[in-house]
């Protein structure tokens, strides 16, 4: 079983709101400061309280300095550094590095400079420092396997930085998002900061709607605004989900043509998946007036979506078509040469349970058919009994 965290970014995600979401859902706030502690010696100490967030109560952490430490580090190497000396573990160490590195590829990117040369004006004082490697601490302490995430409400309006007044997302915020589903529902505030964004861009594995799990937990971290129209809160679901599959979100594209030459299609088809589509299916069906029709059906990831959508406009007669979200569920699979005594051949091994499925790949049975000048079903069936004697008889000895 893996266990799964869901951040539901809907009012914007920053890095305090992360720890009050991780206290919300049963992360004792003692750990939360004994890490602190193992980091930074003395001065610093996170406090969590309720509070209301609309009509709803989340946790909200705060990072206490008394007295004030005059620690600030301002380049990539001194925040590297610093982590690397602390008391922490080999992977929170190297987790909470790579979310830095990113904050300071994305503040480069932003003012045209290398991340090294990055002065952390804004990013590296001991409040970031503590939300990143509190954040990376409490997925260890709750056994987090995998982080997935919703689309990112980001905001809208300005926000002071310290080179002025800048359009949200920030400058830095933008660069961190990149790849990643954003959006805004009106609100005129900054929901999302940098630090939030650096923490999720680095150990998410998706962003989408909820993977299939078990839900075992939920927490509610606040953030500091008042807002009427959405609470400011981030929701966070923890559940179990079988690892013996995997899941994952592609999106269907359908559209039914009734007036397209059909030989256009073999190109068509050719055309799509070069443009990244997982798979192609040509459906014949009856329309209204009883006019025989093509259901053309799309399975492609988000990346290639825009290709794909302009290429069936371009190359078919269809006027608009259906987009939607699907989840898959899949059986783990691997693909490995395998030596036969007609030669080399691909082999797609599926895994369920303790069940083991071996298949020859087609076009290489095909290929070697062609050479030696045998029916394809002679070279299949001898391809296919040797990979069962010596692939799945040979699991079971």
């Amino acid at each position: 079983m893996k266990k799964i965290a869901y951040f539901d970014c809907f009012s914007g995600i920053s890095g305090d709101m992360i720890l009050g979401a991780m206290v919300d859902a049963g992360l004792p706030l003692s750990f939360l400061n004994q890490t602190v502690l193992s980091l930074i010696p003395g001065g610093v100490k996170l406090r969590a309280r309720k509070v209301k967030r609309g009509h709803l109560q989340g946790t909200k952490v705060d990072v206490i300095l008394s007295p004030s430490p005059s620690l600030r580090l301002k380049n990539l190497t001194s925040i590297l550094g610093f982590i690397g000396k602390g008391r922490l573990s080999p992977s929170l160490k190297t987790k909470s590095q790579a979310i830095f590195q990113r904050l300071a590829g994305g503040e480069g990117k932003s003012h045209g400079l290398n991340p090294e040369s990055v002065s952390f004006e804004e990013l590296g004082g001991i409040d970031t420092i503590v939300d990143v490697v509190g954040a990376v601490a409490g997925f260890e302490w709750l056994k987090i396997d995998e982080v997935h995430s919703s689309a990112i409400n980001v905001g809208e309006g300005f926000v002071q930085i310290h080179h002025g007044k800048f359009p949200v997302p920030g400058p830095v915020t933008v660069h961190l998002l990149k790849n990643i589903p954003i959006y805004s529902n009106g609100i005129k505030k900054e929901l999302t900061t940098p630090t939030g964004a650096a923490i999720l861009s680095t150990l998410a594995s998706s962003f989408g709607s909820i993977p299939l799990l078990k839900l075992q937990k939920t927490g509610l971290g606040a953030g500091d605004f008042m807002i009427e129209e959405t609470p400011n809160l981030l929701r966070l679901l923890i559940g179990e989900q079988e690892d013996q599959f995997i899941h994952d979100q592609i999106y269907q594209i359908e559209t039914h043509i009734d007036d397209l030459n059909p030989q256009i299609y073999e190109t068509l088809i050719e055309h799509l998946l070069h443009d990244g589509a997982l798979d192609v299916t040509l459906t014949p069906i009856i329309m209204k007036k009883g006019r025989p029709a093509i259901l053309l059906t799309v399975l492609a990831p988000l990346e290639p979506l825009t290709k794909i959508t302009e290429r069936v406009f371009k190359e078919t007669t269809s006027l608009g078509f259906r987009i939607q979200k699907i989840n898959r569920l899949m059986v783990k699979r691997k693909e490995e040469r395998f030596k036969t005594s007609r030669g080399w051949v691909r082999v797609k091994k599926s895994f369920l349970g303790k069940g083991l499925r071996a298949v020859p790949e087609y076009e290489d049975c095909k290929l070697i058919a062609e050479k030696q000048k045998e029916p394809l079903k002679d070279v299949l069936k001898q391809v296919e009994a040797e990979i069962n004697q010596k692939i799945i008889k040979k699991r079971w000895k």
